[in-house]
């Protein structure tokens, strides 16, 4: 796990990992309810918005994808970073 975030509404954590996959983790029965597929490469960032409308993640290979928030996550690719930097201040 490289990067988690709370979603505080749903009751939700979603993590991160070099294994390229994004989870959803339901906080009252501690059981995954969703996995994400969607980088091709280990994804090191995420966040989300002060609304938890959306989350965004960044992979190794600089991709960035934004997720739409409702009760699946659903993605959408927006481009590559100019750098490696950690995504922070999304919001």
């Amino acid at each position: 796990v490289t990067d988690v975030v709370f979603l505080e509404k749903r009751k939700r954590l979603v993590s991160c990992s070099k294994d390229t996959f994004l989870r959803v983790w339901d906080l009252d029965t501690k059981h995954c309810v969703q996995t994400v597929v969607g980088h091709r490469t280990e994804i090191w960032s995420l966040d989300v918005n002060l609304s938890e409308t959306f989350l965004v993640t960044g992979s190794s290979d600089l991709e960035l994808r934004i997720y739409s928030i409702s009760e699946e996550l659903e993605s959408e690719t927006v481009g590559k970073m100019a750098s490696s930097n950690e995504l922070k201040h999304f919001g």
